[in-house]
């Protein structure tokens, strides 16, 4: 479709300098290649129960779309829930680059095997302890490319169930770049004696933030709505 058409060069820095540079055309190659087996991945280990999802059909880039980060497998779910011919792919995800939250994605960091990882997936690595702006220059230029950029506001993944604080980098995002942000809760359930995790996932309308809340008070606005559809997504289980 024509919000597809456009082709930009994606680049990323972290502490070891630029780790990565595809072309918008090739990375959209490589997350749409992969959609078929990671769809049938997740309907054979991680079925999918998801409500809202008209809310996705009517969403153009450039576009801020947030979720509360449950597991590893997050990405992938939120990559499948668009469809083959999405305008919204590639998605362009934050992701951690120093200090992971668990003992084997650090092993998997120290062997390399991250930024291969990150490459191939179109994520941005955070530049830590340099300032917001700076920070957040990168998703920031993507947006102004007319891109789909995914972030997690809590920051980590939270197990407990319940929607984490979020940082306010979400909200300083929204307020300098202007562009819509669409809302997503993700609940998990994994019954005892089942080796599969059951996710339901709510999508909700897509919101602005008011301009004259703080960073601070951004995030919590953000979360507010976030929290709202993780309740809702509990009715479907």
């Amino acid at each position: 479709s024509g919000c597809c058409a456009r082709i930009c060069t994606y680049t990323a820095h972290c502490r070891y300098g630029i780790i990565q540079e595809m072309n918008y055309g090739v990375l959209s190659f490589i997350q749409r290649g992969m959609w078929f087996p990671v769809k049938l991945f997740l309907t054979l280990w991680a079925p999918m129960r998801v409500r809202g999802r008209e809310h996705l059909r009517t969403a153009t880039p450039p576009l801020i779309i947030i979720a509360n980060h449950k597991t590893v497998l997050d990405h992938f779910v939120l990559g499948v829930l668009l469809s083959f011919r999405s305008c919204l792919l590639p998605l362009r995800f934050l992701g951690e680059t120093q200090r992971f939250q668990f003992w084997w994605l650090n092993m998997l960091r120290v062997l390399g095997v991250i930024r291969i990882f990150y490459w191939l997936f179109g994520v941005s690595p955070v530049v830590r302890r340099r300032g917001l702006k700076q920070a957040l220059s990168h998703p920031l230029r993507l947006l102004q490319e007319g891109g789909t950029v995914v972030i997690y506001p809590e920051g980590s993944v939270v197990r407990a169930d319940h929607v984490g604080m979020f940082k306010r980098g979400i909200g300083a995002l929204e307020h300098w770049s202007r562009v819509p942000i669409l809302p997503v809760a993700i609940r998990t359930e994994k019954k005892r004696g089942h080796l599969r995790r059951v996710y339901y996932v709510n999508i909700g309308r897509q919101f602005f933030i008011p301009k004259e809340l703080s960073f601070e008070d951004s995030a919590d606005y953000a979360r507010r709505i976030v929290k709202m559809l993780y309740v809702e997504a509990a009715a479907e289980k």
